[in-house]
């Protein structure tokens, strides 16, 4: 990097921690993350700086509060602001995610879920009942896999093939070790930065396929089958450089005493090169999606998809003419601080509603007396964040009637941005049960990292959040936001990174007989 470079990503990580990154900055840090190792660095470094900041803050205070001015080391070179900022460290270019859980304002980072098991082929698990295709796996939960094939969905997005005898623990939405055994990781864009280590190396993902090894004697092989990725072998010698780039159809051996070549690779490579076919879930998703594209006055058609069960009328009920605009696909709903959407979940067919996804549009102007919240389900809100003190302003929030919680991509500009909300309940067999349910915010496919995460004092209460309806806009009594809503779908299932993603590319639901991956 030269200097202008240099003081050019300053800039842009000031503007990222003060929650005033535009679209074409972010694509330009973006881009020094990926071309520079300094850059990286450096990223990280100042997210760290501002997290502990940030958490020194909390640590001053007795309860949620407007927090003191902070000022910043000199490389920030600014007038002090509310500590608004990155709360989580975020590394290598990627939102390293966090889960809130809305019955605290304080967790065990343990009890947090992380990843779900999304498909098996025979697996023989070495604990106890096993698991089944849709349990939820926690942070610090290990996998022992006897024989047989699991595939393992990371909330970020990441997707893990297991292949057994194998040893595998799971650190964080963003990362796994493997301590014994084969993983196959295929990591779509929204996962950059995935990361696989072990004792002999850490393999960082670049926007790839690939493949770690790891064998008794604490040697390890990688794969790259597609893509590259960043290899840093654990253990500094004189045969290779302290960190590798390895590119599409190379392979490495790594082990204490050194790195090598590794023997019989093309049977190795067209080993892994075989397809899979998994067991499909036993049930999948159901949807029901209002595209805006049709309807009348007071009413905007929904349809059911994903079931062959018919529940009568999904419209949803619009308590003022209802106003279409251009959307993302076709027609949007235009909101006024007036309009309000509402639907009986009941008349859904389900008892609760586990995942929201939309598009959303949010003028550049839009303001705290506009209201900021998009939708109201399942006893929680989600919406958009006017109050600085919270978290980053503008980004998405989501509250229930015990705490609230911020996260960090701006959305106040003009542009339409893919949203969505995914709420777990604990597995009825997980080897550590979280104790609470929890969310996951993704914005444009990407999981969110957390810059505020506060408890509500004793009583408060949210208006017009009653559990069995699903209500989008005002309340009547509470301003609704302004804005634009297009294809909305909504779930009683909590959807996987995967599904999430085929809703916002290609606005259709993941099918069933697309379940199988490689």
């Amino acid at each position: 990097m030269n200097d202008s470079e240099r003081v050019e990503l300053n800039e842009l990580c000031s503007a990222l921690v003060d929650g005033r990154l535009s679209a074409e900055e972010n694509d330009r840090l973006q881009a020094l993350l990926r071309g520079s190792e300094e850059a990286r660095q450096f990223y990280v470094r100042a997210m760290q700086l501002s997290s502990s900041l940030y958490g020194y803050a909390a640590e001053m205070q007795s309860e949620p509060a407007e927090p003191a001015n902070v000022i910043r080391p000199s490389f920030w070179v600014r007038a002090a602001r509310p500590i608004a900022a990155a709360a989580a460290v975020i590394a290598l270019g990627i939102w390293i995610g966090r889960s809130f859980i809305p019955n605290s304002a304080v967790q065990d980072e343990d009890e947090e879920f992380i990843a779900r098991i999304s498909g098996s082929k025979e697996p023989q698990w070495a604990t106890a009942g096993g698991f089944q295709i849709g349990d939820e796996l926690s942070r610090g939960q290990r996998l022992e896999l006897k024989s047989g094939f699991a595939e393992i969905t990371f909330d970020s997005g990441a997707l893990v093939v297991v292949e057994g005898p194998a040893s595998l623990d799971l650190d964080s939405a963003w990362q796994a070790t493997l301590r014994r055994g084969t993983v196959k990781a295929n990591i779509p864009q929204e996962a950059v930065g995935f990361k696989i280590s072990n004792p002999a190396v850490d393999v960082v993902d670049l926007g790839t396929e690939f493949s770690v090894t790891a064998e008794e004697d604490g040697s390890t092989e990688v794969f790259v089958l597609n893509g590259q990725v960043e290899v840093e072998p654990r253990a500094a010698t004189n045969q290779a450089p302290r960190k590798i780039l390895m590119k599409e159809k190379q392979s490495r051996r790594f082990a204490l005493n050194g790195v090598s070549d590794v023997r019989d690779s093309e049977q190795k490579f067209l080993k892994l090169a075989k397809h899979v076919t998994f067991d499909l879930p036993k049930r999948a998703a159901t949807y029901v999606h209002w595209p805006f594209d049709r309807g009348g006055d007071e009413m905007a058609a929904g349809t059911m998809l994903g079931t062959a069960v018919k529940h009568g009328s999904l419209d949803l009920r619009i308590e003022q003419p209802m106003e279409l605009t251009d959307g993302k696909f076709g027609k949007a709903l235009a909101f006024s601080p007036s309009t309000v959407a509402t639907i009986p979940v009941s008349r859904i067919g389900k008892r609760t509603i586990r995942s929201v996804a939309f598009w959303v549009k949010i003028p550049e102007d839009a303001n705290a007396t506009d209201g900021s919240t998009f939708v109201r389900f399942a006893g929680l809100e989600l919406g958009w964040n006017s109050s600085p003190s919270d978290g980053s302003p503008g980004a998405l929030r989501i509250a229930n009637v015990r705490g609230r919680a911020v996260a960090s991509t701006p959305l106040r500009d003009g542009r339409w941005h893919h949203v969505a909300a995914v709420v777990s309940t604990p597995p009825p067999n997980a080897q550590k049960q979280p104790s609470k349910w929890q969310a996951r915010l993704y914005v444009d496919g990407r999981l969110e990292a957390w810059t505020g995460r506060h408890g509500n004092k004793k009583g408060l209460q949210i208006s017009g959040n009653a559990a069995d309806m699903l209500v989008f806009g005002s309340t009547g009594e509470e301003r609704g936001f302004r804005g634009e809503l297009d294809e909305i779908f909504v779930s009683e299932r909590a959807l996987t990174p995967m599904e999430l993603r085929s809703l916002m590319r290609t606005n259709k639901p993941y099918l069933p007989e697309n379940f199988a991956s490689n």
